[in-house]
């Protein structure tokens, strides 16, 4: 009898033990997490979530974190990412490595007349199994805690009282017209280069600029927001922008790891309204249409004249798709009227985005469209063209649009 053998069989046991206690753990306080939000979605109305979670525990839940992220320079949620990709192919290489013995052994004590239970073949693959459960357990449970409720809360337009009927293609020309009109007198404001773009490189327009006036924009919204003026940390800048832009993405808020992540390479025009799109998700709006909205609202209130530029730029580059689809000529007269600056900026966006035109792009996009799917935003990714109804909502209202 191997006596060094059944040592080491005793302790794989063990430790194969503590692995499906802490799966058990793990999967645990997943369920519960996912019991907490089907009960949120399903049952507690929507206004109380609002009330309780999204406005109170949300902030504070979250704040804790956040602040202890804000103080690194780089983002904390990538090296994480890149930890546990790193983790989990180590995990995979030891396991492989431990059913080869396992093999071996197996067939050594076999031709030694002492044969093994077969499980101690299977223990490493089981082993490896369990460790990746646990892992998305984890995340699973941290995405819900940090965040991932606030898809059961209100709405903005609820919150904020808009009536999202019904709109006419009339409106619709309007509101192009309009912000049309508004995108034109903004790039006007702007520095440029001899051949009429934006010039990316002025100081002004500095990408770390940029963050902190985001900060200050949103303090600048009007009263009726004073719920989205709580004190959160300012955007990082991506250390994998590269990657981003590969994969179609400018911005990213992983409610697992609560950091408000941009693509560096994001085209400058672009650029101001995706950080504000990532900060109306760190205080606890959820979903893609809101995001836009509330980033157009924090980008027009801005002293930067760049940022008024990009909110009205991004609004009147969707509302243009969306008339586009049912009047051409409206879309014809009113490209006619704008300042041939933002036609520029729209070329160059699109060669930007040309250039990273691949299976991997298109790839994220069918993810992203899932995820969103997933948490009950209908449209899937055309949910960002909502926008535009929040904004003919807000503009009736005020009577700019009848």
């Amino acid at each position: 009898m191997n006596t060094d053998y059944y040592i080491i069989e005793y302790r794989e046991r063990r430790k194969f033990k503590r692995t499906a206690i802490t799966t058990a753990i793990c999967g645990g306080l997943a369920l519960l997490a996912v019991g907490i939000f089907l009960v949120c979605k399903y049952i507690i109305p929507a206004e109380k979530i609002s009330e309780i979670y999204t406005d109170k525990l949300f902030y504070y839940v979250t704040w804790l974190v956040k602040k202890a992220i804000s103080y690194f320079p780089f983002s904390i949620t990538e090296i994480a990412l890149y930890t546990c990709i790193i983790a989990i192919a180590v995990m995979l290489i030891k396991m492989i490595i431990k059913t080869v013995c396992a093999i071996r052994g197996y067939f050594i004590q076999k031709k030694a007349e002492d044969p093994i239970g077969k499980m101690s073949l299977l223990r490493p693959a089981a082993q490896f199994a369990l460790r990746l459960t646990s892992i998305f357990c984890i995340l699973l449970t941290a995405f819900f805690l940090f965040g991932g409720i606030n898809y059961t809360s209100l709405t903005f337009a609820e919150k904020a009282g808009y009536e999202l009927e019904g709109n006419d293609v009339n409106q619709l020309r309007q509101l192009c017209t309009l912000l049309g009109s508004k995108a034109s007198s903004a790039r006007l404001k702007l520095e440029q280069n001899a051949n009429g773009t934006i010039n990316d490189k002025y100081s002004e327009y500095n990408l770390f600029r940029l963050t902190d006036d985001a900060l200050e924009a949103y303090q600048n919204l009007p009263e009726e927001y004073d719920y989205l003026k709580k004190e959160y940390p300012r955007v990082k800048p991506a250390i994998s922008s590269v990657v981003m832009s590969n994969i179609h993405i400018t911005g990213i808020y992983p409610y697992i790891l609560p950091e408000a992540i941009i693509n560096a390479e994001t085209p400058i025009m672009c650029l101001p309204h995706t950080i504000c799109h990532e900060m109306a998700h760190q205080r606890g709006f959820a979903r893609e249409d809101e995001a836009n909205y509330i980033a157009y609202l924090a980008c027009i209130s801005s002293d930067n004249p760049l940022f008024v530029y990009s909110g009205y730029y991004t609004a009147f580059t969707y509302a243009m798709n969306q008339l586009f689809l049912y009047d051409q000529n409206a879309c014809e007269e009113i490209v006619a009227k704008v300042n041939s600056g933002i036609w520029l900026d729209s070329i160059e966006e699109g060669n930007f985005w040309k250039q990273y035109q691949t299976i991997s792009s298109e790839f994220s996009s069918n993810i992203n469209n899932t995820y969103l799917t997933i948490m009950d935003v209908d449209d899937g990714v055309h949910s960002y063209g909502r926008m535009i109804d929040l904004i003919l909502a807000e503009a009736k209202r005020n009577g700019t649009i009848k």
